[in-house]
């Protein structure tokens, strides 16, 4: 938001998005290394080029803002969602519960926003309109962050107390009580 005006509009729109989804991405594949799974890079990569390239399209050759956020949003809550399908599946305890929950409702948020675009906007709304769902859709996503973060510390925290709890009873060299 603070470079708009000072970028070219179409470096703003491909890197801040690409950012956003690049960030989605690594925080799934953090999840993926904490559970010891498979990281599925090409897939991941095709999903980013794949969105980078219709927004580029979507700005550049048929410039429509409310196509570009329903694409968006929708590859976003997809991450987001493969994301909260992983803690439903590997997750144990409460902070993956919690992670889950937070995940859960920002890709909802992210889908209705993805929704909500062609109702709301114009195929030449600004990018920084402050609609009603804009300002839920960023409030929510600025919020989740943080939750999202509060989670993945409480999830390593279980992990390291119940490698202590093990270290504590148990010998590590014969497994023994």
């Amino acid at each position: 938001y603070g470079l708009d005006g000072r970028l070219p509009a179409g470096a703003l729109v491909l890197g801040a998005n690409g950012l956003l989804l690049a960030g989605a991405i690594f925080f799934y594949f953090g999840s993926l290394a904490y559970y010891g799974q498979r990281l599925p890079w090409v897939r991941q990569l095709l999903l980013g080029l794949a969105t980078l390239g219709a927004l580029a399209w979507f700005f550049w050759v048929w410039p429509d803002y409310r196509l570009r956020v329903a694409m968006f949003t929708t590859a976003l809550a997809s991450a987001v969602l493969v994301h909260a399908h992983l803690l439903w599946r590997r997750g144990r305890g409460f902070a993956a519960g919690f992670t889950l929950a937070v995940l859960l409702v920002q890709g909802l948020v992210l889908l209705a926003r993805a929704m909500g675009t062609f109702w709301v906007d114009g195929a030449v709304t600004p990018r920084f309109a402050a609609t009603p769902l804009q300002t839920l859709y960023l409030a929510t996503f600025s919020f989740s962050l943080t939750l999202v973060c509060i989670g993945v510390l409480l999830m390593a925290s279980e992990q390291l107390r119940s490698r202590f709890e093990q270290l504590a009873t148990r010998d590590t060299l014969t497994g023994v009580l």
